[in-house]
This record gives C-alpha cells, structure tokens and sequence, in this order.
C-alpha cells in the first residue's frame, strides 16, 4: 500500500526507476505485480561483504 500511495502522487506518466537486489525474487514479484520490469542493466559494485549486483527496474505512475 505504501508504494502504491507514493506512485499516486507522482505526476501521470511519470518513470520511476528503482533497483532490485539480484536474486530476490520476493521482491522481484512484488514490483512486478506493481507495475515495474527489468530494463536489463545491471549494477555491480564491491563492498566489505563482497559483490553485489542489482538490477534495473522501470514503470510509471498510475
């Protein structure tokens, strides 16, 4: 309900760009049942904890 609110006060039509930890396919189902699909673009970055990829996803508001 919360991302739901927050896309309806953007303006219609509106990209919203956000990223999904690789491999999370929880959340990988909530947005796409939100809207969102991967874009296919892949971020990759080190940390103390070794690498971590996330991947792109877009939709629009409502």
């Amino acid at each position: 309900r919360l991302l739901a609110f927050c896309l309806d006060q953007l303006p219609p039509e509106k990209a919203v760009v956000l990223f999904v930890a690789k491999g999370n396919g929880k959340a990988a189902g909530f947005y796409r049942r939100m809207g969102f699909s991967p874009t296919g673009r892949v971020l990759r970055d080190e940390t103390p904890w070794g690498p971590v990829e996330e991947e792109e996803w877009m939709g629009c508001c409502r």
